[in-house]
C-alpha cells in the first residue's frame, strides 16, 4: 500500500505533474463555450477548449487597485476593528477581575470571622487586635473596626485598593458592602 499523497503527484487525478489536487485537471483547462446543446446555450464546461477572456472592467480615469493595495486595505479594516474589539473585551475583563478581587476579600473576612468566634469561645470576648487571632495572614487588608463582648465588625479591601470595601459583623454574619451599624 502506498502512502497518500504519492510523491510526484497521482496521474489518475491530475493532468498537472506534481499536483496532488484531484480537481487539478478541472481547473487546469479553461472553460469552453458550448453552443447548440438543448437547454444549455452558452454554458461553460471544463475541458471544452479556450473561452474568450472577459475584458477587465476599468472605469475611465481610474487605475485598478493592485493586489498589494488590496492587502493593505484589508489590513486597515482589521486595524479599525481592533479598538472596537478592545472596547468590548476590556470592560468584561476588568469586571471579571473586580469580581475575583471581591471574592478574595469576602473569603478573607470569613476566615477572620471564624477566628473571632474561636477567640470568643476561649476568652468570652471578641479580639480587638487581629494579631491575637490564630489565622493565617490574609491576602487582603482586613481590620477589626470594633470588638467587645457583644460583637465585632470587620472591614476589608484588596491590598492594592481594587474592588469594593466589604464589611462583616457578628450580627449579620455575611460580607456586605453596607458598613456595620
Amino acid at each position: 500500500m502506498t502512502a497518500f499523497p504519492p510523491s510526484g503527484g497521482d496521474p489518475r487525478f491530475s493532468a498537472r505533474p506534481g499536483s496532488f489536487d484531484p480537481n487539478a485537471d478541472f481547473y487546469a483547462t479553461p472553460p469552453q463555450r458550448v453552443t447548440g446543446a438543448p437547454g444549455g446555450g452558452g454554458r461553460s464546461l471544463p475541458g471544452a477548449g479556450p473561452a474568450p477572456a472577459p475584458a477587465p472592467v476599468v472605469l475611465p480615469g481610474r487605475t485598478p487597485v493592485p493586489a498589494w493595495g488590496k492587502v493593505l486595505i484589508a489590513g486597515g479594516g482589521a486595524l479599525t476593528a481592533l479598538p472596537l474589539l478592545a472596547a468590548v473585551v476590556l470592560p468584561v475583563f476588568l469586571d471579571q477581575r473586580a469580581r475575583a478581587v471581591d471574592a478574595r476579600v469576602r473569603s478573607d473576612l470569613q476566615a477572620v470571622a471564624v477566628a473571632q468566634e474561636g477567640f470568643y469561645g476561649g476568652h468570652g470576648t471578641y479580639a480587638p487586635d487581629p494579631a491575637a487571632l490564630t489565622v493565617a495572614e490574609p491576602d487582603s487588608e482586613v481590620v477589626v473596626l470594633f470588638a467587645d463582648t457583644a460583637g465585632y465588625c470587620l472591614g476589608g479591601r484588596d491590598a492594592d485598593g481594587r474592588g469594593s470595601v466589604w464589611y462583616l459583623s457578628s450580627a449579620v454574619g455575611v460580607p456586605s458592602t453596607t458598613p456595620c451599624a
